[in-house]
């Protein structure tokens, strides 16, 4: 039985991809990096440079591998979270991380002790945590789900749109800098979420230079076969060290998701939106505003305002709409779940024939219902397929 107060204030915002056909500002370039080092009791360190880690906060070894690989991808902000060698305090600072909200995650670091935890380690724990922080069953219920995207490497495939998974095949990268160390596929996939946090909207880590990787040692015999399976791959041309495809972790088609849900730049895209329009409707909007037609057209105003700038800059396809109505099947399951409309009882048969003015407009307590007919971000340039006939 639904609570008739109806709980907590809710907002729920779904992007859904069936087949071809797409159904549906925050700062960006946050890189959150996850640190074992019990040198200090201080969780987090935001940093905007390298300059501001601070020497007698961390180990030796710490403070070189980050202020080394952090800020590679020249990345808006990095906030450095500090966990216990134990993993102790795992909870509590994986709370902070939520409340934060990075635009991607990173845990090069696996320490010892965590491995021997009974059929646990620091990277499934963090994995599950992310799993229920994005559960999508939690946004049809009109729950805040997060925005954060884990970048690590792993041994099975996740099959996750947030999760990008640098390959585990690839090892021994020696980079500038951290000459005597060999880094592992984990701790090098900080390299990767330093570059995917500093990537311009406008463009993708595809075929991205990484001019400070000197060698690299890999085993992927198919490389094709290795980024169909949704992992990311470092190539070498002769020349350049380069990223061959930014893609995440799923690899498997579903009703609601498709081809979009495999770039790491259009879940960039899809989660930028989620959050400025989340965050917009509850600190402008949420309990300010009476829940009149009017103020909903109000409120969809400024939302078709905000996505027009990304039409007009290109990360949405001009071709298509990508603006936000007012949703009319929901109003509809609203008046027949609730059986009355104007003080009077109403049947499915009554709802069928009121016209779209009139369902626009019916009163729906304290509930927004929304959604965008026609959403579609836009990829990068790719593949080329060309001839010539002559």
């Amino acid at each position: 039985m639904a609570k008739l107060n109806g709980g907590l204030p809710d907002f729920g915002m779904i992007f859904k991809e069936k087949a071809a056909v797409a159904v549906s500002g925050a700062v960006r370039g946050v890189l959150g990096i996850l640190i074992p080092d019990d040198t200090s009791d201080k969780i987090k360190t935001v940093c905007l440079s390298s300059l501001d880690i601070k020497q007698n906060e961390w180990t030796e070894d710490n403070l070189l591998f980050i202020k080394s690989l952090a800020f590679l991808g020249n990345p808006f902000k990095v906030i450095l979270y500090r966990v216990k060698i134990d993993l102790s305090n795992l909870q509590e600072v994986l709370k902070t991380v939520e409340k934060d909200e990075p635009n991607y995650f990173s845990i090069p670091i696996i320490p010892v002790v965590a491995k021997a935890k009974s059929g646990s380690t620091l990277k499934t724990d963090v994995e599950s945590w992310l799993n229920n922080l994005r559960n999508e069953e939690g946004i049809k219920l009109g729950k805040e789900v997060s925005t954060i995207k884990l970048v690590t490497s792993c041994d099975v495939e996740p099959n996750k749109p947030y999760i990008i998974d640098y390959s585990s095949k690839q090892t021994h990268h020696v980079i500038a800098g951290l000459d005597n160390k060999v880094l592992t596929a984990q701790e090098y996939s900080l390299c990767i979420a330093s570059l995917c946090a500093g990537v311009p909207l406008n463009a993708s880590i595809t075929n991205m230079n990484q001019p400070w990787l000197k060698s690299f040692k890999s085993s992927v015999a198919n490389e094709d076969e290795e980024v169909a399976k949704g992992k990311v791959l470092t190539g070498y041309d002769g020349e350049r060290y380069t990223i061959l495809r930014g893609v995440t972790s799923f690899t498997e088609a579903t009703d609601d998701k498709n081809v979009s849900f495999t770039k790491i730049r259009k879940m960039e895209i899809m989660d930028i939106h989620q959050k400025d329009i989340r965050n917009t409707f509850k600190s402008s909007y949420r309990g300010r505003y009476q829940n009149t037609y009017d103020n909903k057209r109000l409120l969809l105003g400024a939302i078709n305002s905000y996505l027009s700038t990304f039409k007009k800059n290109g990360q949405l396809n001009p071709s298509y709409d990508n603006k936000m109505v007012i949703d009319l099947e929901a109003h509809r399951k609203f008046l027949l779940e609730k059986g009355t409309y104007k003080g009077k009882a109403i049947t499915e048969e009554d709802i069928k024939k009121m016209s779209d003015y009139e369902l626009a407009r019916i009163d729906t307590d304290d509930k927004v219902f929304a959604y965008i007919p026609q959403y579609k971000p836009t990829d990068v340039m790719e593949d080329f397929y060309g001839e010539a006939i002559i």
